[in-house]
C-alpha cells in the first residue's frame, strides 16, 4: 500500500512540473508519509494527533510535505485577505478538540479523515487555504494534496499553522491551552 502511495505521488510530482530528481521525489514522500502513517486511521486519530503535535513542539526544521507544487500563503496574506473580505475558505484539518482550543476566526473544521465527505459542499473553483497546527505538521500539505487530487482547483497551504497566529498575535477563538501552541512538551 505505501509502495502504490509514493509512485502515485512521484508520478503526480512528474506531472505537475515538479523539477528535481525522481528520487528526491520519492524519498520526501516517503518521509512524509512514514512520519505520519496512521493518520488516516480512525482508531488511532486522536493518538497519532497528539503524537505528532508532542513530537514537533520544539521549533520547526522544515515542512515535511515533500511536495514543491503545493501553493503556500503567508499569515500577513491570509490576515490581510480575511480583513478584506476575500471569500476565503479557511480550514483546519486538526482533529475537534484542538480546533474548539483555537483556531483562525472565521475558519471551519474538517479534520483530514473527514475532509473528502465534508468538503463536497465547497465550489471546486472557491479560495480554499489550508491549515494545522504549526510549521512541522504535515495535516495541512496532505489536505492539499487530497483537495487537488479531488478537483479542487484553488487550495492553498498556510504552512505556519495555528501556532504562527497565535504567535503573532493574529486574531483567533478559542482557550490556546494546548502545549504545542507554547512550545512545550507534554
Amino acid at each position: 500500500m505505501m509502495q502504490r502511495k509514493i509512485v502515485y505521488a512521484a508520478t503526480l510530482a512528474m506531472l505537475l512540473g515538479t523539477t528535481g530528481c525522481f528520487d528526491q521525489v520519492v524519498n520526501k514522500v516517503k518521509e512524509s508519509l512514514q512520519k505520519c502513517s496512521t493518520c488516516f486511521s480512525k482508531n488511532s486519530e486522536q493518538k497519532t494527533t497528539e503524537k505528532l503535535l508532542e513530537d514537533t513542539a520544539t521549533e520547526p526544521e522544515a515542512a515535511p510535505t515533500g511536495s514543491s507544487f503545493i501553493k503556500k500563503i503567508s499569515s500577513e496574506d491570509l490576515k490581510n485577505g480575511l480583513e478584506t473580505n476575500d471569500n476565503f475558505v479557511v480550514i483546519n484539518v486538526l482533529p475537534e478538540k484542538y480546533y474548539r482550543d483555537c483556531h483562525i476566526i472565521g475558519s471551519i473544521n474538517m479534520p483530514l479523515e473527514l475532509i473528502e465527505k465534508e468538503i463536497q459542499g465547497v465550489d471546486r473553483d472557491a479560495p480554499i487555504i489550508v491549515y494545522c497546527a504549526k510549521m512541522d505538521c504535515p495535516l495541512s500539505g496532505k489536505a492539499v494534496l487530497l483537495l487537488q487530487q479531488k478537483g479542487y482547483t484553488n487550495v492553498s497551504e498556510y504552512p505556519g499553522g495555528m501556532k504562527e497566529w497565535y504567535d503573532l498575535g493574529y486574531p483567533y477563538e478559542g482557550p490556546a491551552e494546548e502545549s504545542y501552541l507554547k512550545g512545550e512538551k507534554k
